[in-house]
């Protein structure tokens, strides 16, 4: 059985269906909704993945998960300076394993 979902600015509804319920480029799917998330894709590959997602469940159900964690963390995450010479023996550190 399929869910009904429309993709609306990223957020679906119930008014396209998607058909696959199974994805068999999962691995690739996963490298494109990595790059979405960060901001790092393509045009070519968000024209690939958007045109993907209206047909394929599980790729829909992942982009939203992840989604959704990175802004459950975005907001729950609390930012704070990191002392310089923290960042001075890490980078040192770094060099010395390099």
């Amino acid at each position: 059985m399929t869910t009904p979902v429309k993709k609306v600015s990223g957020i679906f509804s119930t008014r396209e269906m998607a058909t696959k319920q199974t994805c068999p480029n999962h691995a690739e799917c996963m490298k494109v909704i990595q790059l979405i998330l960060d901001g790092e894709a393509s045009n070519e590959q968000l024209k690939h993945f958007n045109q993907n997602l209206d047909q394929c469940l599980p790729c829909m159900q992942k982009y939203n998960l992840e989604r959704a964690i990175r802004e459950t963390l975005r907001c729950k995450l609390e930012k704070k300076c990191v002392p310089h010479d923290l960042i001075a023996n890490i980078k040192t550190k770094i060099d010395e394993v390099v």
